[in-house]
């Protein structure tokens, strides 16, 4: 009977490497989730400074084409109802930019809070992983040392043929 209790310290040291092994791997797939979400805000981040500065450029081409035309038929740009037109226009365009602009950190931001929310998971499905360990191992040392296990349901009392005070 020497042999029983080293089995059961083998198994329970099995059991909860078997935890620590499922929480750690878990963790790394969420951090692998943070890490391509963190890539995504990034790129994310990069294509909408392109296309701000794209629209910035094709903003000023439009400007400037507006001036030649205007130069063309002989008014003066730069006075009049005309400078009028050309500041409204420039400010719609800058807004048209500043809208690309938003757009995108908004949709960085969102890729940002879901990375943290995997950390976040990653770290509480390590310590899941640590905690299940150390309830098998306090488990395994209570039924080695003859503690009464608590009954998991209603069914262990009526199985075991004691159902309680009324009988």
């Amino acid at each position: 009977m020497a042999f029983a209790p080293i089995m059961m310290a083998v198994a329970a040291g099995m059991q909860a490497l078997g935890a620590i092994y499922e929480g750690n791997a878990a963790a790394a797939q969420s951090t692998a989730a943070a890490n391509w979400a963190d890539a995504n805000a990034r790129n994310t981040r990069l294509q909408t400074d392109a296309r701000e500065e794209m629209q910035r450029r094709r903003n000023a081409m439009l400007l400037g084409e507006l001036r030649a035309s205007s130069a063309q038929t002989g008014f003066d740009p730069s006075s009049g109802s005309l400078a009028g037109l050309q500041s409204h226009s420039a400010a719609q365009l800058e807004l048209d930019a500043l809208t690309n602009r938003y757009s995108g950190e908004l949709q960085a931001i969102s890729l940002d809070n879901e990375a943290q929310t995997y950390r976040n998971r990653a770290s509480a499905q390590r310590k899941s992983g640590y905690l299940t360990a150390a309830g098998s191992l306090l488990n395994a040392a209570g039924n080695y040392y003859g503690a009464p296990k608590l009954p998991t349901s209603g069914w262990d009392s009526i199985l075991s043929g004691t159902r309680g005070s009324g009988d």
